[in-house]
């Protein structure tokens, strides 16, 4: 709701992009990633730059924002162990690992934080959290 409401172009592309990929993992931008909490951001840089190392490219895996054909889907489906955000790091290494696809990638703004204190008067207005 928030990615449609701050960059309704932004998420228009996105979905007419993952119809051109088997497989596409959408990260943030350098923007979107650092309005997440410090303590969130430092722990997704190792995951992102241990699967970036394995992917052959900087890529931002733990916005957990993928696009996937039906044919990756069966292959991840046969393979995945995973279990909750296991996934962010298991589905493109066993599409990396066990097929041919490509694996498409795309930086995007719509995915930046979104923090209930930025909205504190429709917090209280909605009669709190």
């Amino acid at each position: 709701m928030r990615w449609a409401e701050t960059y309704p172009e932004e998420l228009r592309s996105i979905v007419e992009s993952i119809q051109k990929h088997d497989f596409l993992i959408m990260g943030r931008t350098k923007r979107a990633f650092d309005t997440h909490p410090r303590s969130q951001a430092e722990t997704e840089k190792l995951a992102n730059k241990v699967s970036s190392i394995l992917l052959g490219r900087d890529v931002d895996i733990t916005a957990a924002s993928r696009g996937v054909s039906m044919g990756a889907t069966e292959i991840i489906l046969k393979h995945s162990k995973a279990k909750f955000c296991g996934t962010d790091s298991e589905w493109p290494v066993i599409i990396h690992c066990r097929s041919s696809f490509q694996i498409g990638y795309v930086e995007v703004e719509g995915l930046e934080y979104e923090d209930w204190r930025r909205y504190t008067e429709e917090v209280e207005k909605a009669g709190g959290l």
